[in-house]
């Protein structure tokens, strides 16, 4: 180091925490006539006094004061962490004596000196660099130490590498009781609307017929247990009892959201998005949203909404993980550590959601993550497949099969069906971003009118005005997951669909076409309520309907007409034409339009398809969709979201363009204020 580094000014700021407020302590500053030991005392002598003003406030200095998402975003909500005054002082001393580099000397200070970081602020963005200088230096620090202290030290160093694999069995296992949870309550809420079991008021009406034979004798709907004899006075009973069912559902959703957890509404993935990116949102992921999310979905989806609980599943997931990490101070401490976490258990809610693990981790590369090292590619998939075995052990369909709407199936396609394939492709991606766009002008306008003061009443009467329009027709009562799973069923001996019959097949066309027409509009209104849920499955039922109306319409030509050129692939004594594929191109193509992915829908529809040899039309059908969607705009429903509520959310893909001159972005030295070395004091 020459003489002019020796004489130059070293300057020291020190946030120190007094009465709750951080205050900017002054600089430390030298004359040029003293030489390089004066500063490293007077360095020294300023840490050592603030440290003693940290001990007389009622702080221990070794502590240091760093952020956590907390249930109440309270300023006194801080964990401490061990820091070591003696690495600072070896820094220092090292920089004196003109060994290390000058770097080494700011990453002390910022690990372990007065420039450390001080509680991160709600609404605020985390500094990565001081996040991952502060996890490299606490990981060179456990090394050094496990190698003075021998296989003590190895079984320390050991421990502290296992902590984020507890948090993610952990994460794992909870979400795939929670899921199961989750389902079968759903699954009983919709069935009570329309009656009970006799053998066990518990049951909903799959466990309840789990043994029966075609006719359920042990399921009673409302009118047969009030004995009423009149066809029209029983229906009319019906209708009532599920409309009331249904605003009492909704309403008890909407009011444990806004009473309790507001950052439970909606599906939460374009916040998760915003908090990856480095977005702090404090009870965003704490323990009381967990708990209300787990309870409002299920209402939300009972009330008969035109919504879903897979989408959900990703913001519980990571409000688990959130929660299991606040057991260990080094996962607490440290945002970049919790932001991994999040991204792999991100993997284990789409994991039970769709039954999905590959999906999952691919849905947090693809959607969701930022920052995705690849350690977290591995960590992804470990989370996704303990919550996939858990939910497989737990068998909550009691059929093996881990989402009620797996199929599988036993036919091929023929290579002049990839036509039509594109066709449903183009359609969905018109429809999808028509959805897209007519959400978010819901949302924008329900934001700027009279509306956002009555959250309550806005849920209670469009579940009012969706079970008064749904309930005449079949396919719209149903709920989301039933009918996604008898349209992507093949036809066989027992329809209870009524959906193979070829007597019915002209109506069945027109009404499936109608659902799509109608669920549009009333997804659009009922994803900005403030209850939680999702559109994932209300995009694939709606995608899923075109599909089996498309293919129910190849099918009848194919039949009336099948010697026509097309159609010479066709054998005659087999089945050419299975609607029950289109439906599950019509649902990945529209779930694609409607947020943007691609991989992550192939890969999803195969595992709950079971079938490798319907991916192509399924990636046909995805690219077209995305393809037609993206004409229109590149932003998929997330990010429209995060756009609507102007979150500080920086997309990876998004190009910025600057039309102008350089000197144009600087500030010009005649409007800058300087200030001096000396003399000087920042308050």
């Amino acid at each position: 180091m020459d003489a002019s580094d020796e004489d130059s000014v070293l300057k020291h700021r020190v946030l120190e925490m007094d009465g709750g407020e951080n205050v900017w302590e002054e600089e430390v500053s030298a004359s040029s006539n003293r030489d390089q030991s004066g500063y490293v005392n007077e360095a020294e002598q300023r840490a050592e006094s603030s440290a003693a003003r940290n001990s007389s406030n009622g702080f221990d200095s070794d502590l240091e004061d760093v952020a956590h998402f907390d249930d109440f975003g309270s300023v006194r909500s801080i964990y401490p962490l061990r820091r070591m005054r003696s690495s600072q002082e070896a820094l220092i001393s090292q920089h004196a004596s003109g060994s290390g580099s000058d770097m080494d000397v700011i990453t002390g200070w910022l690990y372990n000196g007065p420039l450390q970081r001080a509680k991160y602020e709600d609404f605020s963005t985390i500094d990565w660099i001081y996040d991952n200088t502060k996890a490299r230096h606490y990981k060179s620090d456990l090394r050094a130490r496990a190698r003075a202290k021998g296989w003590v030290g190895r079984i320390e160093l050991l421990a502290d590498s296992c902590k984020s694999w507890v948090v993610l069995l952990a994460v794992g296992m909870t979400m795939g009781l929670l899921a199961t949870c989750i389902s079968v309550s759903a699954q009983w809420l919709i069935d009570i609307k329309n009656g009970h079991c006799r053998t066990g008021f518990y049951l909903n009406r799959r466990f309840c017929c789990l043994h029966g034979d075609t006719v359920c004798v042990d399921w009673v709907t409302w009118s047969e247990h009030l004995h009423v004899r009149w066809r029209w006075l029983a229906w009319l009973l019906q209708y009532s009892v599920h409309m009331f069912a249904g605003i009492l559902f909704a309403g008890i959703s909407t009011y444990l959201v806004t009473e309790y957890a507001p950052y439970a509404a909606g599906q939460g993935i374009a916040e998760i998005k915003t908090i990856m990116s480095g977005f702090m949102m404090r009870r965003f992921l704490g323990l009381r949203t967990l708990g209300i999310k787990c309870v409002g979905v299920v209402l939300a989806v009972a009330s008969g909404l035109s919504l879903g609980k897979e989408g959900t599943m990703v913001h519980v997931a990571c409000c688990c993980s959130n929660v299991y990490a606040r057991a260990f101070g080094r996962i607490r401490g440290s945002e970049v550590k919790r932001r991994e976490l999040l991204s792999a258990a991100s993997a284990a809610g789409i994991s039970v959601a769709f039954g999905s693990p590959i999906a999952g981790v691919l849905f947090s590369l693809e959607q969701v993550s930022y920052y995705f090292p690849a350690k977290t590619m591995w960590r992804s998939l470990f989370c996704a497949t303990v919550a996939a075995m858990t939910l497989k052990l737990l068998n909550p369909f009691r059929n093996g099969k881990l989402v009620s709407f797996q199929v599988t199936y036993d036919r091929t396609w023929d290579l002049f069906e990839l036509w039509f394939f594109v066709a449903i492709g183009v359609v969905c991606g018109v429809i999808g971003m028509a959805q897209n766009r007519l959400a978010l002008l819901l949302m924008r306008y329900r934001q700027r009118s009279a509306l956002k003061n009555l959250p309550r009443g806005e849920a209670v009467v469009v579940a009012l005005v969706t079970a008064a329009i749904c309930y005449p027709s079949v396919f719209l009562r149903a709920d989301a997951v039933t009918l996604v799973s008898n349209l992507f069923t093949e036809c066989a001996a027992q329809d209870d669909a009524g959906l193979c019959s070829r007597a019915d097949r002209a109506s069945n066309v027109v009404a499936l076409t109608l659902t799509s027409a109608l669920r549009v509009p009333l997804t659009c209104l009922a994803v900005g309520l403030a209850v939680p849920a999702g559109m994932f499955l209300p995009s694939m039922a709606t995608g899923a309907s075109l599909g089996r109306a498309f293919g129910m319409v190849v099918q009848t030509l194919y039949e009336q007409h099948p010697t026509w050129r097309i159609f010479a692939a066709c054998k005659p004594d087999v089945p050419c034409i299975t609607p029950g594929v289109y439906a599950l191109v019509g649902a990945a193509a529209m779930l694609s339009s409607t947020t943007r992915m691609t991989v992550t829908v192939v890969v999803m529809m195969f595992e709950l398809s079971d079938a490798l040899i319907y991916v192509l039309p399924i990636m046909l059908a995805v690219t077209v969709s995305k393809a037609v969607a993206d004409a229109f705009g590149t932003d998929g429903y997330f990010e429209g979201i995060i756009r609507l509520n102007g979150y500080p959310f920086l997309s990876v893909e998004s190009e910025e363009v600057f039309h102008g001159t350089s000197d144009e972005l600087m500030t010009r030295a005649s409007q800058m204020a300087v200030v001096s070395a000396t003399e000087e004091t920042l308050g």
